[in-house]
């Protein structure tokens, strides 16, 4: 298990729920919206080529399917595409 990993199952663990911004799939909050593209670049990577998890899953289960510890696939990228670029709903709340 990586960092990022780790310290999600830590988080979740002692607190119930690492989510803040479901759709933040980096973890980084940017200067104006918590979504934005480096979170697509990091969703492809992870879902993609291997890349690291998202450091909160429940983040990055954008769509909030299967509830807030729901599988995160291709339907997530849609999502979070549809909202950054062509006016698409918010990503649901955290649980």
């Amino acid at each position: 298990m990586d960092y990022a990993g780790a310290r999600s199952l830590v988080t979740t663990l002692m607190e119930g729920s690492c989510c803040l911004n479901r759709g933040n799939v980096d973890g980084i909050i940017g200067p104006s919206e918590p979504q934005d593209v480096s979170d697509l670049s990091y969703l492809v990577a992870y879902l993609w080529q291997g890349g690291p998890p998202p450091v909160c899953m429940e983040e990055g289960n954008v769509d909030g399917l299967n509830g807030p510890y729901g599988f995160i696939d291709v339907g997530d990228l849609v999502y979070l595409v549809s909202y950054l670029f062509e006016g698409g709903p918010e990503p649901l709340p955290c649980q």
